[in-house]
């Protein structure tokens, strides 16, 4: 399990607001909802509008791409997430065929190409991050724990969730402890240990959209297990 995880899998993340999905496209797999894509796309057509349903993991790198096919073809998000349906595939089967025709069949190639140009810059869209990646941070928080409150049967471990706020400049602006467990709720010791640890925590990298640097909110669970503190502390699995 990560120590600190976003689940984005079927919502979208913030900074990158779709439309609702519609309420058609609930059956996915209903043969009618091909003609309802491709009828949807004719009429936009019709009215002289590109759109196009960006389907898939979301990401700050697929809402950046989202963005910049936007901006440099007109091109409406119509929606998109992991959430795949007939309609959508063939509303994008029509699209894809009109965008291509007016703008060239490596229209959609360009922005990818483009796209691996800023991240190589480094100014690309992305979450905020502690530096060093997830085994630093799995190394600063237990590292820096009470070790007399570590437990070591499995099945007990204490937890506590810390919802923390990583402000625009990459430091901690807020914490605050949103579920507890395992006898942590009935012991004081375990929130304090954890505010203190995320009190003192290094800066993180910051979230970036559209190169501005923006605060953003992470849920931490730290779990009090003496087998973690060996493994990221003294390297042992013991």
């Amino acid at each position: 399990m990560r120590l600190f995880t976003l689940l984005v899998c079927c919502v979208f993340l913030a900074g990158y607001p779709l439309p609702e999905l519609p309420a058609q496209s609930t059956a996915l797999n209903n043969p009618d909802n091909c003609a309802l894509g491709r009828q949807a796309a004719r009429e936009d057509l019709r009215a002289g509008q590109l759109g196009y349903y960006f389907m898939g993991h979301p990401s700050p790198r697929s809402g950046h791409y989202a963005r910049l096919f936007r901006e440099k073809y007109g091109v409406a998000t119509k929606g998109g997430g992991c959430l795949i349906s007939q309609e959508f595939e063939c509303y994008n089967e029509l699209m894809r065929a009109a965008i291509c025709q007016k703008f060239g069949s490596d229209a959609f190639e360009r922005i990818g190409q483009q796209l691996d140009s800023l991240y190589a810059l480094d100014l690309g869209d992305r979450e905020a991050s502690f530096i060093g990646g997830d085994s630093a941070l799995y190394h600063y928080l237990y590292c820096q724990m009470d070790q007399e409150l570590l437990a070591t049967e499995l099945t007990r471990t204490p937890y506590v969730v810390v919802l923390v706020t990583i402000g625009s400049d990459g430091s901690l602006a807020e914490s605050q402890v949103v579920r507890e467990g395992n006898g942590a709720e009935n012991d004081l010791r375990y929130s304090q240990a954890a505010q203190r640890v995320l009190s003192t925590m290094p800066k993180w990298q910051p979230k970036i959209i559209n190169g501005q640097a923006l605060s953003s909110q992470w849920n931490i669970p730290i779990f009090f297990r003496q087998s973690a503190y060996n493994r990221h502390c003294l390297c042992t699995d013991g």
